[in-house]
């Protein structure tokens, strides 16, 4: 049973506004987002990371094709230019064999991982650190840094959502900057990717609402997602 799900800003949203709006819909301060690229075999942290092709949050992708390969980086972005030097997170999709999104692998880009809940299964989390300050700024929209990849397939319609560490005594998600300790996100600040015909949200261009949660079924929330009762 899943205990909670996040639901979708579509793009549609997005895209029927102007700069000025989507300034006025992000709330100030560093994004936990996700970018959806192609499977790259070699250089996830580096070359074929956002930070090495120079890609600013802004330009993040957030959906995918159904049957295809891809990898879907999890990233702060917009961070203060004091840096940043880790982050706590958690992640739900569906985690069922050959349904929605199959995860083959996770590639962390930070020195130190404390990973639980049976990471990178969904519902569990991870807590990825830096021995050194991050403090590159990309396409001078703040400080970013590349937390890590899933190498993922999607079988059918799915999506990922950042979420707390909900396995916890005191479920969190959070990131630590190199100056002023950890701070909270709030979740309107975390992104979604999705997978099969529908937009993500991407927290550097608007807020990622969350929706009500109830303990359902995984197949419930996706008849949800898709609009059915």
């Amino acid at each position: 049973m899943k205990r909670f799900a996040i639901g979708l800003i579509m793009g549609a949203v997005a895209l029927g506004m102007g700069s000025a709006q989507l300034a006025e819909a992000q709330i100030a301060g560093p994004k936990l987002a996700l970018h959806v690229t192609g499977h790259a075999t070699k250089g996830r942290c580096s070359t074929a990371s956002p930070n090495g092709t120079n890609t600013a949050c802004s330009s993040f992708v957030t959906q995918g094709n159904l049957l295809t390969s891809y990898d879907v980086y999890i990233v702060i972005a917009n961070a203060p230019v004091g840096g940043t030097q880790g982050v706590t997170f958690g992640i739900l999709y569906d985690g069922a064999a050959a349904s929605g999104i199959g995860v083959f692998d996770w590639v962390g880009c930070g020195d130190l991982e404390f990973p639980g809940g049976g990471w990178p299964e969904s519902g569990g989390g991870n807590v990825v650190t830096w021995a050194t300050c991050q403090m590159e700024d990309i396409g001078g929209e703040g400080v970013q840094a590349t937390v890590g990849s899933f190498y993922t397939y999607a079988y059918s319609n799915d999506f990922y959502q950042i979420t707390r560490r909900e396995y916890v005594p005191n479920p969190d998600l959070q990131w630590s900057s190199c100056a002023s300790g950890t701070s909270d996100f709030d979740q309107l600040q975390t992104g979604i990717a999705y997978f099969g015909g529908a937009t993500g949200c991407n927290p550097c261009l608007i807020e990622c609402m969350p929706i009500a949660t109830e303990k359902t079924t995984w197949g419930g929330i996706k008849n949800k997602l898709s609009g059915g009762e």
